[in-house]
């Protein structure tokens, strides 16, 4: 018998023939037997066989207790002595008559009850089966082990029973109706894919390639064999023992005590041996069974057959980095050369600076000027694939150009993270080298970080600004911090930069600038930013926060394309890098303002889930009505509470820029 089909969460077989795991694995180890098929026509005559028989022990019954009571009687002696023994013996048989008659009485009631409610696939002890069912084989087809599982699984027909379950389907309520769901579900499943129920069954054993169960010679004649092996040889083993038994016809008691352990080695073979790591001391091995080989992240699927090591590829940490394009990353130099030991190995031979690959690696690995120098010949133009695990969509994985970094970490642009859900809190990236020249071509043409700046699912840009980057935009056109006197009169943008380069006048100031043929106020750090925006884009006269800097890329992109929106989300990157670290923004913990209304408005939602628990108690509410009712009253003060705070701090405060912007 399979183990995954009994054992699983529902049981398959369970669900098919209607019984508990329990009473599977009762029958399985011959602990009960179950009816495989009752002759209908015979059935009829056995209840009134066992009335016949019934009446006839009470009839002996009475007979013997009647002869034993005219036996004391007899024996009576005319002593008083004698008169209490048999008085004493008459109570005694009285009482033993009863208890007997009793007995037989539950017994009668019980057999009675199991027959009246004995159908296919219903089970009963093996002591019931030896003292009084065996005398039914007629009328009822009673078996033990797998092989009556394996009967009744024959005996399913698959329409007949989804049939069958959709027409009682609408009366069912409770338990009942999502059990015959399940089943139903089941059946439909077996019924598509074209398994018979009995296929559950394992009549003949598969055994695995021997690749995947090794056996490998050490040193001193020793060998090493996969543990898969040694469980296949306990079945073998435990097989051919039973064939040997059945063939000299062993006792049936010695044959079935033979199958529970056969059973038992295969349970272990597919699903490893009971308590598995629990309850083991220390230093007692644990085998890997078949379940164990394939399951979990180290089993073979996840191991060796979706996802490989492969060569021309790492890993490492990944951390920020700030003065990168959007198409380049940074790979540490220790990376970079094993990853392209190779093509620099083909280059110092083909220049003869060294005559072997031996030669060459020891080049390599001594870190030769010569072997550096040609690692960033071989780079030029080379692009690397970066993957960051899980990969969601298709921009998990993205082209970048190599530039070689010092450290141990790969180095990414921080516009880019959002797509591959990464921040640099210890994630990892791994990367691969497309070989081919058709493949860099595909890396460069359509991976290419620089080519994959829209959402696949909704087209809004996918390289965002944040954190950093939008305090230093923020702080740049923020205007609060301004005095209000107009400092310039400025023909141009160019004009105004002339002004900022030469430190002539601060980024808060107030300047009149000419914007087509009007003249506009603003102050200098709002032209400082205007001035990365291409012509159609300018004029921002406003704060800049992180929402409108996704508006200002999607319009430069409508408008211009892809390459103008890359150049301009770099340049922002980089201005918005550089004010931030001039702002100095920073909190602590007297900046944070506690508005007065707070506890007021805990009290009040306080009060309102108390009520809800009410209503809830009196049964006026459901439990989901009462669960998202609570939510929505704690939400709503939440609300009212963040508004107050954004209320109670003032432009040019820190913490109010960190929440505008």
């Amino acid at each position: 018998m399979h183990v995954w089909y009994i054992k699983a969460t529902p049981s398959r077989i369970g669900l098919l023939l209607n019984l508990s795991v329990n009473e599977i694995e009762k029958v399985l180890y011959f602990v009960k037997y179950i009816v495989t098929e009752i002759k209908d026509d015979q059935a009829k005559n056995v209840i009134t066989n066992l009335d016949k028989d019934y009446h006839a022990k009470i009839d002996e019954l009475d007979k013997i207790y009647a002869e034993e009571k005219k036996q004391y009687a007899a024996s009576k002696g005319g002593t008083e002595k004698s008169e209490k023994d048999t008085k004493f013996k008459d109570t005694e048989l009285l009482k033993i008559y009863t208890e007997n008659k009793t007995s037989l009485e539950k017994e009668y009631s019980r057999i009675k009850s199991v027959l009246s409610n004995l159908k296919v696939g219903s089970t009963i002890l093996e002591s019931d089966y030896r003292n009084i069912f065996y005398k039914f084989e007629g009328a009822f087809s009673f078996g033990s082990g797998s092989q009556s599982i394996l009967t009744l699984l024959k005996k399913i027909v698959i329409q007949d029973d989804i049939t069958l379950i959709l027409k009682n389907f609408g009366a069912l309520k409770g338990e009942e109706r999502k059990k015959a769901f399940k089943k139903l579900k089941l059946l439909i499943n077996l019924y598509i894919s074209g398994v018979k129920p009995e296929w559950m069954v394992l009549t003949h054993l598969p055994v695995i390639p021997p690749d995947l169960r090794p056996v490998v010679q050490l040193e001193g004649g020793k060998f090493a064999s996969s543990d898969v092996n040694l469980f296949y040889r306990r079945v073998l083993m435990r097989n051919l023992r039973l064939k040997k038994m059945i063939q000299v016809g062993m006792p049936d008691v010695v044959k079935k005590n033979e199958i529970r352990l056969l059973q038992e080695a295969v349970n272990n073979l597919l699903v490893g041996e009971k308590g598995n790591a629990r309850g083991f001391g220390a230093g007692v091995k644990i085998f890997k069974s078949l379940t164990d080989m394939l399951s979990g992240k180290e089993g073979i699927f996840r191991k060796n057959l979706l996802g490989k090591r492969v060569d021309y590829s790492g890993r490492s940490v990944i951390t920020v980095g700030p003065n990168l394009k959007l198409d380049e990353c940074g790979l540490p130099l220790y990376v970079a050369v094993k990853m392209f030991t190779p093509f620099i190995i083909g280059k110092l031979i083909e220049r003869k600076i060294a005559h072997t690959p031996k030669q060459a690696e020891k080049l390599i690995k001594d870190e030769n000027p010569i072997a550096l120098k040609i690692l960033e010949e071989v780079i030029q133009d080379k692009y690397v694939l970066l993957n960051r695990a899980p990969t969601l969509h298709r921009l998990s994985i993205q082209a970048f150009k190599i530039k070689l970094m010092p450290g141990k970490t790969i180095r990414i642009h921080p516009l880019v993270t959002p797509a591959f859900n990464a921040d640099f809190d210890g994630d990892q990236m791994a990367v691969h080298l497309p070989l081919s020249e058709e493949a860099q071509r595909e890396a460069k043409e359509l991976i290419a970080a620089d080519k994959n700046v829209l959402k696949p699912a909704s087209g809004d840009p996918v390289i965002t600004h944040s954190q950093d980057m939008v305090i230093g935009v923020y702080y740049l056109t923020d205007d609060s911090a301004s005095d209000g006197k107009l400092k310039a009169k400025l023909a141009s943008v160019e004009d105004a930069m002339v002004y900022y380069w030469n430190d002539e006048l601060h980024i808060k100031d107030k300047v009149l600038l000419k914007v087509g043929e009007e003249y506009i106020e603003t102050t200098l750090g709002r032209v400082v930013f205007n001035a990365l925006l291409p012509e159609k884009v300018r004029f921002i006269n406003k704060k800049v926060t992180k929402k409108v800097l996704r508006q200002i890329l999607d319009t430069i992109f409508d408008i211009y394309g892809r390459e103008m929106t890359v150049q301009v989300a770099d340049a922002i990157k980089d201005r918005g890098f550089k004010f931030a670290t001039l702002s100095a923004v920073t909190i602590n913990i007297f900046d944070l303002a506690v508005p007065k209304e707070k506890d007021e408005i805990l009290h009040h939602a306080g009060e309102r889930v108390n009520e809800i628990h009410n209503f809830w108690f009196k049964g006026m509410l459901s439990d989901e009505e009462k669960h998202r009712i609570i939510i929505q009253e704690w939400s709503e003060g939440k609300a009212k509470i963040e508004e107050l705070v954004k209320v109670s701090y003032k432009p040019g405060n820190d913490v109010y820029s960190l929440i505008d912007s």
